[in-house]
């Protein structure tokens, strides 16, 4: 472990230890997992977000395990929906066999200026139209520029937004009607906006369940760190950070 992440793993270890007193969640909602890079045994990493691919195939084998029901991120159902954010390219060569192999559905939110060969760490035009092809795929926006959209002038936030849309969109011959806010950044006027130009489903960092509202834009979603075990992973799973993340 490197230095900067001591910090927020003791952080995190002592959230483990206060969830072990927490009880579980109602199933009868849709939680929404949040990954971002998954890096192999070979790799070392000081970011927090991403997840070591030893850890993240533990965790499909938890899904599986514990016979959760796997949702696509657009689906008001109760289960568990699987994202992506930014488009790494390990999304597609790591993570993407692990999850087809399991025959489980996921969602992966591309920055579109970042599908270009001038950013070799996140996927291409070639490579996101062999992901898009899968049906186990759903390809939405993360923004145009990945910048924070609240700290934008409205107009400048949606043109980000409707941008990445059709550029997206371009590449993969399909609709483009899912999204999350690049860092969480957003506002209602920004969420709102998103809806009109098309996004059904628009996804925070909020690490809360989502009630089964058909009506509902926002999906809130639960980040996996770098540092997840398989007790704490199994504890965000059965809602018992709900009420940590709360306080």
């Amino acid at each position: 472990m490197l230095p900067q992440q001591t910090s927020f793993f003791l952080k995190h270890q002592l959230a483990t230890m206060a969830a072990l007193f927490s009880s579980a969640s109602s199933r009868d909602s849709h939680r929404s997992l949040m990954y971002h890079s998954i890096y192999s045994d070979r790799s070392i990493t000081d970011d927090i977000f991403s997840v070591n691919l030893k850890n993240f195939t533990q965790q499909v084998n938890i899904l599986k395990e514990l016979d959760l029901s796997i949702v696509r991120f657009d689906e008001a159902k109760a289960g568990i929906s699987i994202t992506f954010d930014d488009g790494f390219l390990d999304n597609l060569t790591l993570a993407a066999p692990i999850l087809f192999e399991a025959k489980l559905p996921f969602t992966v939110f591309v920055v579109s200026d970042y599908v270009d060969p001038a950013h070799p760490q996140f996927v291409n035009k070639e490579q996101l139209k062999k992901m898009a092809s899968n049906p186990l795929v759903t390809i939405g926006s993360h923004g145009k520029t990945h910048r924070p959209l609240a700290t934008l002038p409205l107009e400048e936030a949606l043109e980000d937004l409707r941008q990445s849309k059709i550029e997206l969109e371009n590449i993969i011959g399909k609709e483009v009607s899912t999204m999350s806010f690049p860092h969480g950044s957003f506002n209602e006027n920004i969420l709102a906006g998103a809806e009109k130009l098309g996004f059904k489903k628009c996804g925070t960092s909020f690490p809360y369940p989502n009630q089964l509202n058909q009506d509902s834009v926002q999906v809130d979603r639960q980040c996996i760190y770098f540092c997840e075990s398989k007790l704490s992973y199994k504890q965000k799973l059965e809602g018992k950070w709900d009420r940590l993340w709360r306080k």
